[in-house]
């Protein structure tokens, strides 16, 4: 079953319990009294009213009754519009085909009184993490930014003061969650804290991407856009962005992209055995064994040679497939060879932006 199966109808109370968790136990050190207990005491529920479909009679979404209780503050709005996705991963939205990177989510940045362009960091105590995906939720993007919306309406609560207007003012606060389906890139959400103690207030925050639209420039590109896996930080030290035993058979360890965004920058592996654990929001792999097929992600598993290739050669290869265009004027090879079977994966109507050269010496393929 595809893993975006999954997510035809989630059950979103249970989603943000998760996250909510999550939040407290990366704050726990830090929330004064009142806003661990509202978080601890806020109710939220969620009702599907109806499938949300299309001219076209494609179901793109649900519509949502969402209360959100803590005491007697209420946040309520019956017409939240909630994008789903199809089994390939793709979402739509109006005549847009987008799709929902996911996202590594273990902890918040934190802002500096004194500027917004400087953030404070221990870097001794982030030296010595890795990215420890049992310790992180791994949401799509888009659901991720709703949970930590609702959250942030939540710490927000101990400083809003009530008005005459409250209850409409509330309505068009949970009516914003509609807003995040048409964001394309990256958003940066703020959780106003209130620290423990006089004169601590400070702002939490965190980087999350939420809408791409896909190039296509090839049936690999297309198949693998809605399997991207994105790190939101990139003031990581450099143990982050090396690949551990807790990514084995959940991340494909060769394709990252040389640039900065090395090791934070990932890809699911291609794997029947792949499957997504709501209860936890992550992904468990029912196999251990370190093989091709549970292993490797689908641009990886393109690459000819496989074997005899080194980690930089299939780094490149997986990332100059996804490049490749098609050929539109395919003309007859000018020479013939009996190629090794591993070569046929290889669709011969696509060429890379670069034109390599594939030379075949001795059973190895190198550009």
């Amino acid at each position: 079953m595809s893993i975006f199966k999954y997510f035809e109808n989630p059950d979103f109370e249970s989603m943000f319990n998760v996250v909510k968790e999550k939040v407290k136990n990366i704050m726990e050190d830090e929330l004064n009294p009142k806003t661990k207990y509202a978080l601890e005491n806020t109710n939220l529920k969620f009702e599907k009213i109806y499938d949300f479909k299309d001219i076209n009679d494609r179901k793109i979404g649900n519509i949502y009754s969402v209360k959100l209780q803590f005491a007697d503050k209420i946040y309520e709005n019956d017409g939240i519009l909630i994008l789903t996705p199809d089994e390939n991963g793709y979402f739509y939205n109006g005549h847009r085909k987008i799709y929902s990177p996911w996202v590594v989510f273990d902890k918040f940045d934190e802002e500096n009184n004194s500027s917004e362009d400087h953030f404070s960091e221990d870097k001794n105590q982030e030296d010595s993490k890795i990215m420890n995906l049992e310790n992180s939720i791994i949401l799509p993007g888009y659901y991720l930014s709703i949970m930590i919306y609702l959250i942030g309406i939540i710490c927000s609560i101990e400083k809003t003061k009530k008005k005459n207007n409250e209850k409409k003012e509330n309505f068009v606060e949970l009516s914003l969650l509609n807003q995040l389906s048409d964001k394309i890139g990256v958003h940066i959400f703020k959780l106003y804290i209130i620290k423990k103690g006089k004169g601590n207030d400070k702002n939490l925050w965190v980087k999350i991407p939420i809408f791409f639209e896909p190039e296509e420039l090839n049936y690999i590109e297309k198949k693998t856009n809605p399997f991207k896996v994105v790190y939101p930080s990139e003031q990581v030290s450099e143990i982050k962005r090396k690949p551990n035993s807790t990514q084995k058979n959940i991340l494909d360890m060769l394709e990252t992209p040389e640039s900065e965004k090395i090791g934070l920058n990932l890809t699911l592996v291609d794997s029947k055995n792949l499957s997504y654990d709501f209860e936890k929001l992550n992904f468990v792999n029912k196999s251990s064994e370190i093989t091709e097929d549970n292993s490797l992600s689908y641009a990886t598993k393109q690459i000819p040679f496989l074997l005899h290739s080194d980690g930089a050669r299939v780094l490149m290869g997986a990332k100059n497939l996804k490049q490749s265009i098609k050929v539109t004027e395919l003309k007859n090879l000018l020479f013939q060879q009996d190629f090794p079977r591993a070569l046929m994966i290889m669709n011969l109507s696509i060429t890379v932006h670069t034109l390599p050269r594939v030379g075949i010496v001795q059973g190895r393929a190198s550009p």
